[in-house]
Parts: C-alpha cells; structure tokens; sequence
C-alpha cells in the first residue's frame, strides 16, 4: 500500500469519528432543552423465569402510587405555604408604608409649622395695629371693581377708632374716562376719595410722576394730588405736625405700587402676584409724614367667602385655586364669547366645557390619549384674566 493511499484512509476515518463526535454532542445538546418529565425513562424488564414477578409488580405499582400521593400533598401544602407567605408579605409592607405616612406627615406638619405662611385672614391683628397707629387711612380700591374690593368692617373699624379715611381709586388707566368720573363722583358721597395710576416703571430708574389729565404712561397719575391732601392733613391751626398714614385694602389692589409712586423708589417689594407683603413696614415720606405699609386682608368668614369672585379678583394665587371651573364660568358671562374667539382664534363654541376643551387643543395641553386638560385651560385663562 503506498503512503499517498495510506494517510488518505487515514484522513477518511478522522472526519468520519469527527461527525460522530458532532452529532453525540448534538444529540446531547437537545435533551438537554427537553424537560425531565418529557426525557425518555429506561424500562426495568422482569425476566418471566423470575418466581415473584406477581408481587414485584404489585409492590412497583403501590410505591408508584404512594409517590404521586406524596407529591400531590406536598404540592397543596407548598401552594398553602406560598399564599401564607404572600399575605404575611403583604401585611408587612402595608404596615410599613403606613408608618411611612405616618412619618411623613409628621415631617410636614413640622415643616409647615416651622415656615409657616399667614393666610389673608391671618393679618387681622396686623390691620388693627396698624389702625391704632395711623393718624389718616387710606383704603386702596381697584377701578375695574372699588365696591368688590371696599371692605365696610375696615371702614367700621377706622371711624370707630376715630381715624379719618380717604378712599384710593388705583389702577385708573384700565377703566375708561367716563367710569373714572362716575366713581369718584359715587364714592365722594361717604368719604374723600381720589383716583390715582401707580407706577409700572423698572425698580432701577427713578419712579417719575406725571401732572394734569390721564395719559398712556408707565409713570404714576395722581401722586402729586395725593401729596397735596397729605400735607393738608399735616396741618393744625396753621401748625406743621407730623402724622402717619396706614395704608390698607384687599390684596393685589396696589397697596405697595402707591407707597413706591409717593416715594418715587422702589422701597417695597410689588408683584403681580397677591400675597408678596407680609409684614408691616413703615417708609418716611418726608420729615412729616410716615406711611405704613400692610399685608391684604379680607376681614370677611371663611364660610361667607365667594372663592370664585376672589380668584377673579386676584385676591388668592391662581396656583392655589382648588376649583377653577366656576371661575372660567363667572368669566363666560361677563365676557361675550365673539371677543373670546378673537382673543384665543377659536371657533363658535355654545358651553363653558365646549370652550376649555377647544382652548386645551390649542394650547397642546393633552392628557394621556390626547384627552384635553380642561384643568390647565383653566387655569390659563384665569391667569389671561388677572395679568
């Protein structure tokens, strides 16, 4: 046999264990991925020559039963154990996240009583204080509604403290003319009363005043004339004395923006926002006169209060506002609905509902599902209506 023949044979047989060994290994690799109940079981065969054979299969027979008995108990106690378990689970982390809440309230609750902010009926004893204090006292009313913001137990409280009081029609420019005169000419029939534009000038200038008719200007109107009454309150029986002048009224009626526009600089914090004084300040004016400066207050109960007149009067923050939809209805029949649907481009719409969900897709303000928030447009207009 030659060489070349040889290791040719040789060859052949290599790759012939070679493909044995791959398909064992195959082979191997399958049964495992099969499940053991599935896995073929080699048969125990009892000879016939075997003299028992009867009573081995019998004792077979009963040993298998006994084990299929064993594991269907075993199985039904494993199943009882694991639904025990699950309930004693459960309890536990209910109990624990009950004690969770339970801790985290009490972290609020402190949190809360340490930075504690007044309410607006909180300032009570500050508004008697500060009435008690004063010598004259002005009551800032807003023009686009001085009866919604005039508060009787404010004026009960200073005529029987035996102060005098003048009312402050602020925020002229957004009322016309007309309306200007009629108020003043109404309220000047209990009280004195004049009308005044704070300044919306920057903090950083100097706050400037502007004299004679109202014009289209971020300076103040009326402060001079304001100034003018002050200085006449100074005097007694031709004797300068100086007095000092609290200045009150709901909140967000501009009590701040007046004291700032007299003082021409920006002493205290303004915002659009109520709620941003809460504490009293005094200012000297002049060397005569000393305004005092103090949070808004509604002197009214809680159980008497219109919440939706108040979030239409920017008394309360819009943010805290639980129900805004009524307000936005109290807006819908006020306004016509032709100057709504040219301030927001929507179509003709016949309900209040029917309004927020157009105004929601406008505004891309959508709910899982694209279900309009009615809430968020809601609250968008509320803020269009106050700023």
């Amino acid at each position: 046999m030659t060489c070349r023949r040889k290791f040719k044979i040789l060859a052949k047989i290599r790759e012939h264990h070679r493909k044995l060994r791959k398909e064992e290994r195959k082979k191997r690799k399958e049964m495992k991925s099969v499940p053991k109940s599935l896995k073929f079981k080699p048969l125990i065969h009892i000879p016939n020559s075997c003299p028992f054979k009867e009573e081995i299969l019998n004792e077979v027979k009963q040993n298998k039963l006994q084990m299929e008995e064993r594991k269907k108990a075993e199985k039904e106690e494993q199943k009882k154990n694991n639904l025990e378990t699950i309930v004693h689970e459960a309890e536990l982390k209910q109990l624990k996240f009950q004690n969770s809440e339970l801790a985290a309230l009490k972290n609020l609750e402190e949190e809360i009583l340490k930075n504690k902010v007044k309410g607006f009926d909180d300032f009570k004893d500050d508004l008697k204080r500060v009435v008690k204090r004063a010598d004259v006292i002005l009551e800032v009313l807003d023009a686009r509604d001085p009866l919604g913001c005039r508060s009787s137990d404010i004026e009960k409280m200073v005529i029987e403290n035996g102060k005098r009081l003048v009312l402050v029609l602020n925020k002229i420019d957004l009322i016309p003319k007309e309306n200007i005169k009629k108020w003043l000419a109404y309220l000047r029939k209990e009280f004195p009363a004049i009308a005044m534009k704070s300044s919306t000038q920057k903090p950083s200038s100097k706050l400037g005043w502007v004299k004679g008719p109202l014009v289209n200007t971020s300076k103040s109107v009326g402060g001079d004339f304001l100034m003018h009454i002050l200085a006449n309150y100074c005097r007694n029986k031709d004797l300068k004395t100086s007095i000092k002048v609290g200045v009150v009224g709901y909140p967000n009626v501009g009590k701040s923006s007046i004291i700032n526009s007299l003082k021409r600089k920006a002493i205290c914090r303004v915002g659009a926002q109520p709620g941003i004084t809460k504490n009293i300040q005094e200012i000297a004016l002049d060397k005569n006169i000393t305004l005092i400066d103090s949070p808004g207050v509604i002197l009214a109960k809680k159980a008497f209060f219109d919440h939706a007149e108040l979030a239409l009067k920017n008394v309360v923050r819009i943010e805290t506002v639980q129900d805004v939809f009524t307000p936005v209805e109290a807006i819908l029949r006020r306004c016509s609905r032709e100057k709504l649907m040219l301030l927001y481009n929507l179509p003709k719409f016949q309900s209040s509902d029917e309004f927020l969900h157009l105004l929601a897709r406008k505004m891309g303000r959508l709910k899982k599902g694209g279900i309009p928030n009615l809430k968020m447009a809601a609250r968008k207009m509320l803020f269009d209506w106050n700023w």
